[in-house]
């Protein structure tokens, strides 16, 4: 979307939900047409109306990011089942078998999963230019309620099933956002920061409207202006533990290595989300084309990546196992093979994937065969 080849990662979420859809935040939402069932359903939000508030989610087996949000979205589902909550991924892959062979066997996606053979659905709740993972949350009484990333939701969830959810504020968030966006596109990021400002008036706090103030000051070459407003967010709230990750999301896109490396032994890291750490020793692991490898960069992912798996909360096993994994691909690329097949034997206890554990021992085979020869490339 944009030329940058680093976006925040809160910035990442909150642009999905500004993207421009065919159904809007207060429309009735449309129905869920020739859908084929691939595990549970069928679901039919017509007759839920009353009882049941709904998740949508358009995903592919090709997105990384709808595969990382299925437990997720399965920990959701077991967490608000008994207060009325129904939850369906729905496939826009191409073809029908493809879907089937990944979702049949994969013990993590226990919610509705069905594939939209015409695209009549998709086209429906998306234009075409809409990104994916994306989800749809529809209340009791059958209105599109929020619009958003999928490891946003648990915050929207709770206010909407008690019935507490401030439409009127999500409709005025959403008109902001897409003036926002215009205003990026067009680089005017000095009236992006002016918008910007109006959503932190809106929601105070809010870490994704942190994050995006602080990625125009980053884009308006004010750095240090950056890393500031982000501190004195932390510090006007204390309790909102998003903006740690925001901070730490901001010092990479800064490229602050020495300040990440900090952040790591400060008391407050425990209660960073684990998977931020996580995507970001990702991105050091895999530098931008024509960049070489940096042993000093690998050894902050390593520290980022250990931090993680050591001192942060994990919602799941799964989480834990994916953690795990880069952290043996940090030790294989920093020439430790040996500590790499260890952990990667950890991170496949971990999962009941199916699809992971293939994967996941197909880079245990490359590990195993590095501590063998000597060599690691």
């Amino acid at each position: 979307m944009f030329k940058y080849a680093k976006i925040l990662l809160p910035v990442m979420f909150l642009l999905a939900a500004w993207s421009s859809h065919a159904v809007t935040v207060g429309e009735m939402a449309p129905g869920l047409q020739n859908i084929q069932w691939i595990k549970n359903g069928p679901v039919d939000i017509s007759k839920g109306k009353g009882k049941y508030v709904y998740v949508i989610e358009f995903w592919a087996t090709w997105c990384p990011p709808c595969i990382e949000s299925i437990p997720h979205l399965t920990a959701l589902q077991e967490k608000y089942k008994t207060q009325g909550l129904i939850i369906t991924g729905i496939s826009i892959d191409q073809d029908l078998q493809i879907a089937q062979a990944f979702t049949a066997p994969n013990a993590e996606m226990k919610y509705n999963v069905g594939f939209d053979p015409a695209g009549n659905t998709s086209k429906q709740y998306m234009k075409g230019d809409s990104g994916i993972p994306i989800v749809f949350v529809i209340d009791k009484s059958g209105t599109v309620a929020w619009i958003g990333h999928p490891m946003e939701l648990d915050n929207i969830l709770d206010a909407v099933l008690a019935g507490t959810f401030d439409a009127k504020k999500a409709n005025q968030r959403l008109k902001l956002s897409k003036k926002l966006m215009q205003q990026m596109m067009s680089e005017n990021y000095g009236e992006a920061l002016k918008v910007s400002d109006e959503l932190l008036e809106l929601e105070p706090g809010n870490e994704q409207a942190v994050g995006m103030k602080a990625y125009l000051l980053h884009l308006s070459g004010k750095d240090d202006l950056a890393i500031d407003f982000v501190n004195e967010q932390i510090k006007s709230y204390p309790d909102n533990t998003g903006l740690l990750n925001t901070r730490i999301s901001i010092l990479f896109q800064l490229n602050k290595y020495q300040y990440l490396e900090k952040e790591c032994d400060l008391p407050a890291v425990s209660r960073v989300n684990p998977m931020v750490l996580d995507a970001i020793a990702r991105g050091m692991l895999n530098p931008e084309p024509g960049r070489r490898e940096d042993t000093m960069i690998l050894q902050v992912a390593l520290k980022l990546v250990e931090t993680a798996y050591s001192k942060c909360k994990f919602k799941d096993d799964e989480q834990k196992s994916l953690v795990a994994a880069t952290l043996a691909r940090c030790y294989f690329k920093l020439n430790k093979p040996v500590q790499a097949v260890a952990t990667q034997k950890l991170s496949i206890g971990l999962t009941k994937d199916r699809n992971k554990i293939k994967k996941l021992e197909s880079a245990l085979k490359e590990y195993q065969t590095a501590g063998k020869s000597g060599i690691n490339k």
